[in-house]
């Protein structure tokens, strides 16, 4: 996330600025250590010295995590490997491994080691199964820094190849409930050209503004849509080289690069499916064997409208049966992972089935955020305890989100308020331009000026912004917000008056200028207060201001620069000290 940006200001529900950069991802700690260390989250793979393992890998990221795998025959003079994290904090982390299976050409007693603070751990993983996904070895305490560390010995069942990929520590005091997502679905019907990874960024993490309460930034990534017939277009090449009916590979991968801007940027996302009558089990398994090795997965979703659509053409209903079998299938890949079905009717989801999936209602055509409001709560009660997710912003319903300052705050609010289980708020990308560029602050045509002013007088400083979408304005003094008082008025507008300045009202005035999602910071202005005859700045006007005057008493027509310190004796602002200026510095003199 970027730094040094403020976001998501003023819209009518008391929300605070808040700076870019401190939202939390929905994952707990985690920490993954690669065998290729340009790939680390915080540690270091290593070798014994001496010991010589290969590496290999697919094209786009088959079956491994990342670019490629250490390997070794275990036929070979016999040595380890070592991941060594950097623990963030002390305590107790679920330490799992990865490795590319191709069956018996592994071993089936491939010995890991977790050096933790109780000691050490063996633990034997038969690499000729649950190949490419998390495979647990344990939860084990571990102290802050590199005391830790996971090996794997490379002497094992004789005439196999050992495979040495990654090792994951994920914080357990962290891995609680998960944050609640807000972000946008994404798939390439509506744009053209389709955006940069930037844009879904700067979208996501403005949505997850609007939430009220703790939320994360997510994306809903569409890699298959439904074409006819039953036949879906996925929109990567095929991983396997397998044939699979009714799936229709890309020639090029459309995802790779956006998954990877996501990680870095800790966004979170859902991989959905349009299923049509493809084996949905086939799909989670290609979908998440593909970029299952991309830390901002956080879960596989179907899109049930479009499930089956030859025997229904608005989808067919799915059975407990089926969504334990999908769930089961997507918790193999990472216990972490969440399964969510979408659909607009209650009587295509699983009839008793909750547990750990996401309902998600993306109903349309609405008469008022009211009557949205409303459905989405009949759908929320229904599928409790289970947690509900909502997609809105359709065409349908722009006759009455778009009377709204800021749409997607309004809803969000709404819906956060009246449902216990809300737990996703999206909006849908037709749309979604409509109600961005969030990346874009206002483009400021004034600026605020310095000014000086008389001890006593009135100060006022101005902003303007050159577009004609709503913004909001805030004053800083000094870097502190302003609210309006018997002193300030206008703090949150674009001109700002100080009447009665006084020397506390001495310093630098910005403002900060927000759209709905982003802000800029004016130039700073400085106000200097001129105060008659109180030279030295000491809050009254004695003898040592005497001195003062009689030393600036030289006019007239001598001038004096703007910020000269004689200007104090300036009571007619004519730029000189002359026998004007006397009397009203004799009265402020004979003043306690």
């Amino acid at each position: 996330m970027r730094t040094q940006s403020i976001c998501c200001g003023g819209w009518g529900f008391g929300a605070a600025l808040v700076v870019a950069g401190l939202v939390s991802a929905v994952h707990a700690q985690v920490i993954v250590v690669d065998n290729d260390n340009a790939n680390n989250t915080a540690g270091t793979f290593s070798v014994l010295p001496g010991d010589a393992w290969a590496t290999a890998g697919l094209p786009d990221y088959v079956g491994q995590w990342a670019a490629d795998y250490a390997y070794k025959s275990t036929s070979d003079p016999a040595g380890f490997v070592a991941w060594q994290p950097v623990i963030p904090a002390a305590g107790d982390y679920a330490v799992a491994v990865w490795y590319r299976s191709t069956g018996t050409s592994r071993p089936n007693d491939a010995l890991y080691t977790v050096e933790h603070t109780g000691g050490s751990t063996n633990v034997v993983v038969n690499q000729q199964i649950n190949g490419s996904r998390w495979v647990d070895l344990g939860t084990f305490g571990f102290a802050a820094g590199t005391s830790g560390r996971v090996t794997l010995a490379s002497a094992a069942q004789a005439g196999k190849t050992i495979v040495a990929d990654a090792v994951r520590f994920r914080a357990v005091a962290d891995a609680g409930p998960p944050t609640r997502l807000a972000g946008m679905r994404v798939s390439s019907i509506p744009f053209s050209p389709f955006p940069q990874p930037d844009f879904f960024i700067d979208t996501a993490n403005c949505m997850t503004a609007k939430v009220p309460g703790p939320s994360a930034p997510g994306l809903i990534w569409i890699v298959s849509l439904y074409w006819s017939g039953g036949d879906i277009g996925l929109n990567f090449p095929n991983p396997t080289g397998q044939s699979y009916p009714h799936m229709n590979f890309a020639a090029t991968d459309k995802n790779e690069a956006y998954l990877t801007a996501f990680d870095a940027a800790g966004i979170n996302v859902w991989l959905q499916v349009e299923p049509g009558d493809a084996n949905i089990e086939d799909l989670i398994d290609i979908v998440l064997g593909k970029y299952g090795h991309h830390p901002c997965v956080i879960g596989f979703g179907v899109d049930v409208e479009w499930f089956n659509p030859t025997v229904n053409p608005s989808g067919r209903p799915v059975t407990d049966v089926e969504a334990q079998t999908w769930h089961n299938r997507v918790k193999a890949h990472d216990p972490d992972y969440r399964l969510f079905l979408k659909h607009y009717a209650q009587n295509r989801m699983p009839p008793t089935l909750r547990g750990d999936i996401l309902f998600v209602d993306d109903s349309q055509g609405f008469s008022s955020l009211n009557a949205m409001a409303s459905e989405f709560q009949s759908w929320g009660n229904h599928f409790a305890p289970a947690q509900s997710g909502f997609q809105y912003g359709y065409p349908n319903d722009r006759p009455w989100w778009s009377t709204f300052a800021d749409p997607a705050g309004m809803i969000a609010t709404t819906l956060d308020f009246g449902i216990g289980t809300a737990d996703a708020f999206f909006w849908v990308d037709f749309t979604i331009e409509e109600i961005t560029p969030f990346s874009d602050p206002p483009p400021l045509s004034l600026q605020p000026q310095n000014q000086m002013v008389q001890h006593g007088g009135t100060a006022m400083f101005s902003v303007d912004v050159s577009t004609p979408t709503e913004v909001f304005y805030r004053w800083r003094h000094d870097g502190v917000e302003l609210v309006d008082d018997s002193q300030y008025n206008g703090t949150g507008t674009k001109d700002l008056v100080i009447f009665g300045v006084d020397l506390a009202a001495e310093g630098e005035y910005d403002c900060v200028v927000s759209n709905r999602c982003d802000s800029v910071i004016s130039d700073a202005a400085t106000l200097t207060v001129r105060s008659v005859g109180d030279f030295d700045n000491d809050g009254d006007v004695d003898g040592a201001d005497a001195w003062y005057f009689m030393q600036c008493l030289k006019g007239p027509n001598l001038i004096y620069s703007a910020q000269h310190i004689c200007n104090r004796g300036d009571s007619d602002a004519d730029r000189d000290v002359d026998l004007d200026d006397a009397a009203v510095f004799q009265r402020a003199f004979s003043q306690p």
